[in-house]
């Protein structure tokens, strides 16, 4: 569960990029976050990955409000995020298996578990005949699946992706949609930041829509 209790974000420098917003994602939901370009989304996913605080209002993780947590606390609960980018931050000189598995060895995952979860991982975005290859040689696609894979070999409750088709063909934005309903199939909480209206017009999910920081549907 994701809940927003009339939060505003001030920066430093007075601007202001989100205001007095309120909403609530239930366990096991999917939502898109729409609004044009500067209307505060990826400031919304930041506060929500734990890479923010909120200036004023309250944000609840499940049954954990953000402002109680201790800060020793939060990289644990960020191990329960996965958050995938419009551009993959991949390591293009390692292998996508090097790229998957990345995230189980900076948390200590059993050694022996490592190979199983990443195949598996892998394997669910379709990619599992690619482990050996170099990033650098995959299609933009196919780097985007590999992201993907790696935000969700940790098997997160929370599934964040800011703009995660922006610089994909329409077939593969499809594509990759689709993966994150799959993924929502299975219980995790999808939000879903795009400016891309005909994935939101096609899907029958709920949209959350931005207007200069202000949460004018939902």
């Amino acid at each position: 569960m994701i809940r927003f209790e009339h939060v505003t974000k001030e920066y430093a420098n007075g601007h202001i990029a989100l205001k007095q917003v309120s909403f609530e994602l239930k366990d096991g939901e999917m939502a898109f976050l729409t609004g044009h370009s500067g209307a505060g989304k990826s400031t919304l996913l930041k506060i929500i990955a734990l890479l923010e605080d909120c200036t004023v209002g309250k944000v609840w993780l499940g049954h954990h409000a953000i402002a109680n947590i201790h800060r020793h606390t939060k990289p644990l609960l960020r191990r329960r995020m996965g958050v995938i980018l419009q551009s993959p931050m991949l390591f293009l000189e390692q292998t996508a298996y090097q790229n998957v598995a990345l995230p189980l060895l900076i948390n200590g995952a059993p050694t022996k578990e490592i190979p199983r979860r990443v195949r598996a991982a892998l394997d669910k975005v379709g990619l599992l005949n690619k482990e050996r290859v170099l990033c650098s040689n995959l299609s933009l696609g196919e780097q985007q699946r590999t992201n993907i894979a790696r935000a969700v070999v940790n098997r997160p409750t929370i599934l964040l992706a800011d703009e995660p088709t922006g610089n994909l063909d329409p077939d593969l934005a499809n594509e990759i949609i689709q993966l994150f309903t799959e993924f929502n199939r299975i219980g995790t909480n999808v939000l879903i930041a795009t400016h891309n209206l005909s994935l939101i017009d096609e899907s029958q999910y709920r949209v959350l829509h931005l207007n200069q920081g202000r949460l004018v549907s939902n």
